[in-house]
């Protein structure tokens, strides 16, 4: 177990993405670290001030079981299985938004379930799941991106970024 952190925020803004193959799930977060984290999240901005979000962490391996399950369950029901099938419309119908026939919309609302699972209120609604773990190893790198100037510019579309020291 290294006790190795990155502690410059450039390098761990310009370096970690999604690291998903990197997690390590075999070393628990604890929850002070996981509460710091929250704290620090806490500070975002958001409209109005209002803090009406709520978060529930879950520690429990009998609830992450269930959740897991569930979220596998829903995954291969709306996204593996018509992936495979090489349907020309699946990037339409998979969007959260294009929820046309009534087995659709019964599919995203599978994830009621979590509010069952985690005994939430009726009134909260389940937005995302994010799993929280170290990771394997520090050796992180930039990805590999376009140049400034052919995505970004100043002041409208003719003033290309990058020319500035």
């Amino acid at each position: 177990m290294s006790s190795k952190v990155i502690t410059d925020i450039d390098e761990v803004l310009t370096t970690t993405r999604a690291v998903r193959r990197r997690m390590d799930l075999d070393r628990p977060v604890g929850r002070a670290v996981i509460e710091e984290c929250l704290r620090l999240a806490q500070q975002a901005p958001m409209g109005s001030n209002l803090e009406d979000w709520r978060i529930v962490a879950v520690d429990d391996p009998t609830l992450k079981r269930q959740l897991s399950q569930l979220y596998t369950e829903i995954w291969d029901a709306t996204v593996a299985q018509p992936l495979a099938g090489g349907e020309a419309a699946t990037t339409a119908r998979l969007s959260p938004s294009v929820r046309a026939d009534p087995q659709a919309q019964a599919r995203q609302h599978r994830a009621t379930r979590v509010r069952e699972v985690l005994g939430l209120p009726d009134d909260w609604r389940p937005v995302t799941l994010a799993p929280v773990a170290y990771t394997r190893g520090l050796d992180f790198r930039p990805a590999v991106r376009a140049d400034l100037a052919d995505v970004a510019s100043w002041n409208g579309p003719t003033e290309r970024a990058g020319s500035a020291a």
